[in-house]
């Protein structure tokens, strides 16, 4: 038992990026089961001389038939599986055309070892199991793309024993069914990819106004990466760039052979500027403006990479005005040398709407997170502690209010806007109704 508790301990110790080394370890887990086996069988041995006769044979007679029935139900649940499968593969499985890096991106995102295994992943489960022991709490799932199209297909969204093991026989049924190609196709058929869109040919169209089988890389890569938390009602610039980081390393771990470094680094660094639901240029918008990544000495940086100056694209010219003054003010009062941002031109909807588009797609805001002043001292754009950044701060929101229309903070706030400020030059309802008859007119291929 000694050496089987610490099996246990190496087996929740061991780092979780490489398969467990079974072989390595392979004589400590058979002594430790061998023990455990002949503990069971000195245990039965016991009960059996001290049992009464007829005793005895009653439990032995219910423990035989407790198994038959145990097999009767595998069997039986088994024919079911396949049943349900034929009864799915009598109709015919329309095939969704998509581009080679969509579905390797699919592939490498949700089941890297989709081409290898039979239904299901053995590896991953196991990975999950040791990630769900050691956290205590479910934190990590091993479902294949076989395992989920049997989900979405046959069985409901409740997380019980019961489904997961009727979701495995049944996927071990459609993969004796049907083709890796065709379980594909129902996958992305039925995944929802967020804002309402259920399948990639709806995903495709409405967040990049394209054919599946146009997705590039970059495209493929921002789509499955909002899988795992789509968004319902708002796209923001961090769930994008999460998303799509998350998406190129594991395309790059899975298709090494596949994808140069040269190409991940492109699809990694595209700007997301065009990326907005409904679908309307930024022209459309009003956001024709560009600002230079250096105004009056103070620097503009991304969040993602607060070191490196980068240029404000597409903006309503007014606003890009007002932010030139404001950079200009903060830098001759304050010492401003830089602002670290999460974008100033963010493609989403207005919170709680399902139509009206938010200033930030408008080019009409910025959202500032950090501020760098004379000296390097960097001041978060959150509550304070140190009275001196306190007062730099307060300074710079007093300006920003001076510059913008509405500022959001955590005074006014506090949930939303608890560690940034946000500047906004609010959209008149009349231009917005105009772009939203735009976006409607060529959806539905009319002349506006």
């Amino acid at each position: 038992m000694g050496l089987l508790a610490w099996q246990t301990h190496v087996w929740l110790l061991y780092p979780w990026d490489r398969p467990f080394p079974y072989l390595e370890h392979a004589p400590w887990l058979i002594a430790g089961l061998l023990l455990v086996g002949d503990g069971l069988l000195r245990l039965l041995s016991r009960l059996r001389t001290r049992c009464p006769t007829h005793t005895w044979r009653i439990g032995s007679r219910i423990g035989i038939a407790a198994a038959g029935l145990g097999v009767l139900g595998a069997v039986g649940t088994y024919v079911w599986a396949e049943v349900r499968v034929a009864r799915l593969v009598t109709k015919p499985i329309r095939s969704v055309s998509c581009s080679r890096a969509f579905l390797d991106a699919t592939v490498a995102m949700e089941d890297g070892h989709f081409y290898r295994h039979r239904g299901l992943d053995l590896e991953a489960i196991h990975r999950a199991l040791r990630r769900n022991v050691q956290a205590r709490r479910v934190v990590q799932g091993g479902s294949t793309i076989t395992q989920q199209v049997a989900k979405n297909a046959f069985l409901g969204p409740e997380r019980t024993m019961r489904r997961k093991i009727l979701e495995a026989i049944l996927a071990l049924a459609l993969e004796r069914r049907l083709t890796k190609r065709q379980i594909l196709s129902l996958y992305v058929s039925s995944v929802d990819y967020g804002l309402g869109c259920r399948g990639i040919e709806q995903a495709a169209h409405l967040y990049f106004g394209k054919r599946p089988e146009l997705l590039d890389l970059a495209d493929s890569a921002v789509l499955v990466g909002l899988v795992p938390s789509p968004p319902q009602q708002f796209l923001t610039a961090e769930a994008i760039n999460e998303g799509r980081r998350r998406a190129l390393g594991r395309i790059a771990h899975f298709f090494p052979d596949r994808y140069t470094s040269e190409t991940l680094q492109e699809a990694a660094m595209r700007p997301i500027e065009g990326w907005v639901r409904p679908y309307v240029t930024a022209r459309d918008r009003g956001a024709t403006a560009d600002l230079p990544a250096v105004i009056s000495g103070v620097s503009f940086c991304p969040y993602f990479d607060p070191a490196t100056a980068r240029p404000l694209h597409h903006l309503n010219p007014e606003f890009a005005r007002r932010v030139e003054r404001f950079a200009r003010d903060a830098r001759s009062q304050t010492g401003l040398r830089r602002i670290v941002h999460l974008g100033a031109y963010v493609d989403r909807l207005e919170r709680g709407s399902s139509e009206k588009l938010s200033s930030h797609a408008l080019g009409r805001a910025l959202d500032m997170k950090a501020f760098v002043f004379d000296g390097g001292q960097v001041i978060e754009a959150r509550p304070n502690a140190d009275p001196v950044a306190a007062a730099k701060l307060d300074q710079v929101r007093r300006l920003a209010q001076k510059h913008f229309p509405r500022v959001l903070w955590w005074g006014n706030e506090p949930i939303r806007h608890q560690d940034h400020f946000h500047v906004e030059l609010p959209a008149d309802e009349a231009d917005i109704r105009a772009i939203m008859e735009r976006a409607n007119a060529q959806r539905l291929g009319v002349s506006p």
